[in-house]
């Protein structure tokens, strides 16, 4: 895999002030700034901070989740009318241990209030602005996933190797304690998507088989 060093955005979100733990709340402050987050964790037990370690993970990127749907531009087609909700799904298990929610209650996108639709499966699927895929959802049932919506105005969010290399939009990974993600330009213009320059100079573009990290 070929990287290049990732450049520091020097911009952030404005101050909030949420009754939430501390890493989450000042996530949403800092996300932009850093770039990525660190997840510190000292515990006795190695156990207890595996545990912590994963709620924190999910943590951050349900705030990325948030921060994709500010800085990504969907059709106006996309949304039935000018009060319509801004609609996040998450397909299978939810991860997020109600960090997601937390969210949806306290803030918006834009002047829309943000739903956020759980589906048991591909089939139980309905229309939604983002679509996250856990890396707990069968691996062919994330491919069906990729193959219904690849070409649709969703932003298909995943977590698993290869997942924008095989056509999902976004892609998850750890670079060791840190998060970071992947695009995929060729599904972005497929899915008539429009990313901010903020956001691409954060990401690893994803290139055919190789994911190149800026």
């Amino acid at each position: 895999m070929k990287t290049i060093r990732c450049r520091r955005l020097q911009a952030s979100l404005p101050p909030v002030r949420w009754k939430s733990r501390g890493l989450f709340r000042s996530a949403l402050v800092t996300v932009f700034a850093a770039g990525a987050l660190a997840l510190p964790v000292h515990f006795a037990s190695a156990q207890a901070a595996a545990d912590v370690q994963l709620q924190q993970e999910y943590e951050v990127k349900a705030v990325f989740i948030y921060s994709f749907g500010r800085f990504v531009e969907w059709p106006p087609s996309v949304f039935a009318s000018k009060h319509a909700p801004f609609r996040i799904g998450v397909l299978g298990k939810d991860p997020f241990g109600g960090a997601l929610d937390q969210i949806a209650r306290l803030r918006k996108i834009g002047d829309r209030r943000i739903v956020i639709d759980h589906f048991p499966s591909l089939s139980d699927y309905h229309p939604c602005q983002v679509l996250f895929v856990p890396k707990t959802t069968p691996p062919e049932e994330q491919m069906a996933a990729i193959k219904k919506l690849g070409t649709q105005p969703v932003l298909l969010v995943g977590e698993e190797p290869n997942f924008t290399q095989q056509g999902g939009t976004i892609n998850f990974f750890l670079d060791q304690d840190s998060i970071r993600f992947s695009i995929n330009a060729e599904t972005v213009k497929r899915q008539h998507l429009s990313i901010d320059a903020k956001i691409l100079q954060m990401a690893a573009l994803s290139e055919g088989d190789n994911q190149v990290m800026k």
